[in-house]
């Protein structure tokens, strides 16, 4: 179980990614208005940018609801030290109501010596109290440290999957669009059997690309590459193979159906009766 502070170091970080990305819109949507040779990239990144971060706002909503990401289940360092934080701050709440209850005793006792005890005491509680709230913060800095370490990581993955995600929606768009007009033809009392069969071929076209976008995008959220240099060259490799298997695999099982079973054999006995 992760503990508050963990808790809010994460969240705060996820926060900090989120303010970065929106402060990057006003600009991105000004430059796609601006610049006509640019324009389609800044389209493109401004689509980028609402799914990154629509990924956040999910991420942020997860973690509050105790789900983190970031964090592996199995012991590394952010689990360590988080460990350490919940036993510094279990003892510091102890020491507070320690302290409370002294303090209270103090203030009801008559007797000087008594007292004199009691407020050293609350001397020596307060000393190792001061000593947990710096480990409180140096363990706080040091999770920080690692879970912006990480998040980096997590930003460079939510960007790559977010541009293929604008591939795979501006790909399904183009394919929707060719479907409408070719639709939009054959309603015509003039029917163009040319445009209507260029228009077939772009149709297909299209639905193929959108839908080996989509598989790419499904090798990429699966691969352990995503967030690398070239993970998505490696997802196009894969998805690419992966088609092409499919397309083999059925035409070597009807090729071998119709190779005879005494054609299959024929080989092996010649070479027996060859040794």
């Amino acid at each position: 179980m992760i503990s508050e502070d963990t808790k809010i170091i994460y969240v705060n970080v996820l926060a900090r990614e989120l303010s970065r990305l929106q402060s990057e819109l006003p600009h991105v949507r000004y430059m796609a208005n601006q610049s006509k040779i640019m324009s389609e990239y800044y389209m493109k990144r401004e689509l980028s940018l609402n799914a990154q971060i629509d990924q956040v706002k999910k991420e942020i909503e997860k973690a509050k609801n105790g789900e983190f990401t970031m964090i592996p289940e199995k012991g590394n360092k952010v689990t360590r030290i988080d460990s350490k934080l919940t036993d510094v701050v279990d003892e510091t709440d102890k020491l507070n109501n320690e302290i409370s209850e002294l303090s209270e005793q103090a203030a009801n006792t008559n007797d000087s010596i008594e007292k004199t005890k009691i407020l050293a005491e609350i001397r020596t509680k307060s000393a190792r109290l001061r000593k947990l709230q710096t480990k409180r913060i140096k363990f706080s800095n040091r999770q920080r440290s690692i879970l912006l370490r990480k998040n980096k990581k997590e930003s460079l993955k939510r960007r790559v999957l977010a541009e293929q995600e604008v591939r795979v929606a501006r790909s399904e768009m183009k394919a929707k669009e060719t479907d409408e007009k070719q639709m939009n033809l054959k309603d015509n009392l003039v029917n163009d059997l040319v445009v209507d069969k260029a228009l077939d071929v772009k149709r297909r076209a299209n639905e193929w690309k959108a839908s080996f976008d989509r598989d790419v995008l499904d090798n990429m959220r699966n691969s352990k590459f995503v967030g690398i240099k070239g993970a998505r060259a490696i997802a196009i490799a894969k998805t690419a193979g992966q088609r092409l298997r499919d397309r083999i695999n059925p035409a070597l099982s009807e090729l071998s159906k119709m190779i005879r079973p005494e054609e299959r054999t024929s080989e092996p006995r010649v070479a027996a009766a060859t040794r």
